[in-house]
């Protein structure tokens, strides 16, 4: 996640892929979206779609709103331009149905950036504000 966050995708792909093939059940829901993130921004799409397939199957296992975000999210940045927005919308519903703030706050940020690529800079400007920044409480009477 790191290295994804640093945007070295090259050192992304090497930490994740050594995961993926040893196909630890227990790591496996948490370094596949990012194998998938890592394989995407690489263009490496065949690994990409196959640590995918591999999600999906434990994501419909496990069925909690942890996986199915990760896996929406995953989708979405597989997936083509008209189809990707409903999937971020699915994935950060989803993950904010959970505790894992950074998981959060990395599908805000990646909806953000696929706003940006689509000239859409005021919504992409408003979709990372949710993940750092809570709704204010209200005042104390």
């Amino acid at each position: 996640m790191l290295e994804l966050g640093l945007g070295n995708y090259q050192a992304a792909l090497q930490c994740a892929l050594a995961v993926f093939q040893d196909d630890d059940p227990h790591f496996g829901i948490h370094v596949l979206p990012d194998l998938v993130e890592a394989a995407a921004r690489c263009g490496e799409t065949g690994l990409a779609d196959a640590a995918l397939g591999r999600l999906a199957e434990r994501a419909a296992a496990a069925s909690t709103p942890l996986a199915l975000g990760l896996l929406a999210r995953s989708r979405a940045l597989l997936t083509g331009v008209g189809d990707a927005e409903p999937l971020y919308a699915e994935a950060i519903e989803h993950l904010k149905a959970c505790r894992s703030a950074p998981r959060l706050g990395r599908a805000h940020l990646l909806y953000g950036e696929w706003l940006r690529r689509q000239r859409r800079r005021r919504c992409a400007r408003c979709s990372g504000r949710p993940a750092w920044h809570p709704a204010p409480s209200s005042p104390a009477p």
